[in-house]
């Protein structure tokens, strides 16, 4: 069948492109408002995004090279960490929490669906 699309490879890199696309945006916006206030005071509140980036990041470089068990650790992670900024003061509402961890939840659910 010379006409048909294979469907894995597309699922595999729309899941790679938000990835890297979501590491860019928020590593920017780490470095350059929490590292300066980190240097002022150091607090658990300002420690937080940076164990959620690292550990985002860690996942994806994971599911870059295993898929379906990156994938899942991707994805569980930021639905437990949108669990705890809907727990804690940082983000009340339900729909500040997703709009954090979705771009990372987003390509964990693409990279479960790849086959290798």
């Amino acid at each position: 069948m010379a006409g048909k699309i294979k469907i894995q490879p597309i699922i595999k890199w729309t899941a790679r492109v938000i990835g890297i696309a979501s590491i860019l945006f928020f590593g920017t916006f780490l470095v350059g408002e929490g590292i300066p206030e980190m240097k002022k005071e150091f607090t658990f509140d300002l420690l937080l995004p940076v164990i959620w980036l690292g550990l985002s990041v860690t996942f994806f470089v994971v599911a870059w090279f295993k898929p379906r068990m990156g994938g899942l650790l991707l994805t569980l992670w930021n639905l437990a960490m949108a669990g705890w900024l809907m727990h804690d003061s940082i983000a009340n509402e339900w729909q500040a929490a997703m709009l954090i961890t979705l771009p990372f939840i987003i390509p964990g659910i693409l990279f479960m669906f790849c086959k290798k």
